[in-house]
């Protein structure tokens, strides 16, 4: 049975345990955040971690008064994904339960279901705003903030993605902000047309809250269409790629294979 609830305990935690360390001025003069990926997940593999872990060590790195408190990997409904992937494709459950089992070990990533179970698909721009209203009006999250006695800004929601798909989607509409996680390291000109690209979509936000991710992470050539073709192929171990735990769950379901 999946659940339809937005796990915040990771998020509650993370807040804590700033709450605990920084005097109360330092605290208050942070910018919360939240990251969130969308896509099919099909399988979740290490790249997509990495771009999670990436996209906040260099938000952290590059703005000191920003906090990224937790990150959802957020599966596609089945409308979409099976309208992508055809015969390929695998249920939200199986999806869902992977990406549990790829963040499990993480103390800010977790999985937010809500897209994957609604009655009908919601394109990403839907899912980061449900997700911000959800943060902001959560009676259990708001009645912790007002405890601490301190004046927070909104939870602002990140949307992260990768450079394919902010070359060909719209990203204006993303008041909170966005990262792009490069694969791999681009060449300068490459560069410049996504910076040019962001720029303009962006605007006057564009300094504040966008972000380009350098690619310097390996597992970030992995893809999804990598795994499943080798898991087809029947040759290949794809421990290296999904992690142990996720390769362990994907087998024991004879899933792609």
């Amino acid at each position: 049975m999946v659940s339809n609830e937005t796990p915040i305990v990771k998020l509650v935690a993370n807040f804590r345990r700033l709450y605990l360390s920084l005097s109360p001025q330092e605290l208050e003069s942070y910018q919360l955040l939240v990251l969130i990926s969308t896509g099919t997940f099909a399988p979740v593999h290490l790249g997509h971690v990495a771009m999670m872990e990436q996209a906040k060590l260099h938000i952290e790195s590059t703005n000191p008064n920003h906090l990224v408190l937790a990150g959802y990997l957020s599966p596609s409904h089945d409308h979409y994904t099976s309208y992508k992937l055809g015969r390929l494709n695998v249920s939200a459950p199986h999806r869902i339960k992977m990406c549990h089992l790829a963040t499990e070990t993480s103390t800010w990533m977790d999985v937010d279901p809500w897209e994957s179970i609604q009655s009908r698909f919601k394109d990403y721009p839907q899912v980061v705003v449900r997700l911000s209203y959800y943060l902001n009006e959560n009676t259990e999250l708001q009645e912790l903030l007002s405890h601490t006695s301190l004046h927070f800004p909104k939870i602002r929601v990140v949307y992260v993605c990768g450079r394919d798909h902010a070359m060909k989607c719209s990203l204006r509409i993303l008041f909170g902000g966005v990262a792009v996680v490069e694969r791999d390291q681009n060449s300068k000109s490459l560069e410049i047309e996504l910076q040019e690209r962001m720029l303009k979509m962006m605007g006057p936000r564009f300094s504040e809250r966008c972000w380009i991710v350098p690619g310097n992470n390996d597992a970030l050539t992995v893809s999804s269409t990598q795994v499943r073709t080798l898991l087809l192929e029947k040759e290949s171990d794809i421990t290296p790629l999904c992690g142990s735990a996720v390769a362990g769950y994907i087998l024991e379901n004879q899933l792609w294979t």
